[in-house]
């Protein structure tokens, strides 16, 4: 079947192994169509006409009826919409010969709607206290008035004389908004020293709860946040506590050795209980020791008194309170209550 190309208007015939709707007869005619869709070129000749609803002249690169400025319908009706026969303005949609029922009224009733500075001075006294009319009116086009306050001038419609409106002076406008800026910037400055000082008396309120006075040195110190019961100040007083700490156990046992009525020692206490720990069950070895420089040094197995109610917690150093216990039995023990018989 033959076709005619749509750029070059040559008649070609479309190839058989090419599937759908061919426009063009050659690589050279698609190309130029490419270009005439992109960049709106067209390489042929153009067609030359008049708008049939405005009737202007014209070019364009296929027929057509219209212009480009009337070619949809809604710019048509657009262009056709006549000026209102009192304003002169175009007349808005559904309206045909007056844009407003007040131009219909001033056209048929002229002598009830003519205006003069002294009707417009009268009618803006009426409605509006803080400007003052200077000069014009509706057919002068302007209507000059004054603010009352700083005296600046400005312009405002005539429809403002008939109906009360929010006027305001832009002088006197801007100067309230920046008076309620400064206000406001005023408010957040104290609001923020506000919130400044809170935070600083919660500071000083949380740094007096955390003082403490150093058992050890005397000194006053501040704790961290988290910590609780703290009343040694420094690492060195904390080793110092624990020396005195240490020293004072020593002297209880002192005392409570020499209130003993019973003279108690190791050799007596392992013939008692056959050097058997009665923690364990395992024999005492008297020779589980080492000597270093004159230093002696107790084994695992070396034999030693142990209170069957520490003396820490009330007990007393007798007989009926003391067993036989190897050294690391009695360490792993401590001070805690036992009354295991082996």
């Amino acid at each position: 079947m033959d076709k005619v190309c749509i750029v070059c208007g040559k008649t070609f015939e479309r190839p058989p192994y090419k599937a759908g709707n061919i426009k063009c007869c050659s690589a050279e005619c698609m190309e130029a169509r490419k270009r005439i869709h992109d960049h709106h070129e067209w390489p042929g000749e153009l067609y030359h006409g008049a708008c049939k609803h405005c009737g202007a002249e014209f070019t364009s690169s296929r027929k057509r009826m219209y212009c480009e400025k009337h070619t949809g319908v809604t710019a048509r009706k657009q262009a056709d919409r006549q000026p209102c026969k009192q304003c002169g303005k175009k007349l808005p949609p559904k309206r045909t010969v007056f844009c407003s029922d007040e131009c219909k009224k001033r056209y048929y009733n002229p002598e009830q709607y003519v205006l003069t500075d002294e009707i417009v001075r009268d009618r803006i006294a009426e409605r509006y206290d803080h400007i003052v009319h200077i000069s014009g009116h509706e057919s002068d086009g302007k209507i000059i008035v004054r603010c009352k306050a700083c005296g600046y001038e400005f312009i405002i419609g005539e429809r403002a004389s008939r109906v009360t409106r929010v006027i305001k002076c832009k002088r006197c406008y801007d100067r309230e908004r920046r008076r309620k800026a400064k206000e406001k910037a005023k408010l957040n400055a104290v609001r923020n020293l506000v919130g400044i000082i809170r935070k600083r008396i919660a500071f000083l309120e949380d740094t007096e709860s955390r003082k403490r006075t150093c058992k050890v040195c005397g000194k006053e110190f501040i704790m961290y946040r988290g910590q609780t019961g703290t009343i040694l100040c420094s690492p060195e007083c904390v080793s110092q506590n624990k020396k005195e700490y240490k020293r004072d156990q020593w002297h209880k046992r002192r005392a409570i050795y020499k209130d003993s009525a019973d003279t108690i020692t190791i050799r007596e206490l392992y013939d008692r209980d056959n050097g058997t720990c009665y923690l364990c069950g395992a024999q005492c070895d008297y020779e589980d020791m080492s000597i270093d420089n004159g230093t002696y040094t107790a084994g695992a197995r070396y034999p030693s008194i142990d209170h069957i109610q520490p003396l820490s917690k009330g007990g007393t150093h007798t007989w009926d309170n003391v067993k036989l216990a190897c050294c690391l039995c009695n360490s792993l023990k401590g001070d805690s209550w036992s009354d295991n018989d082996g």
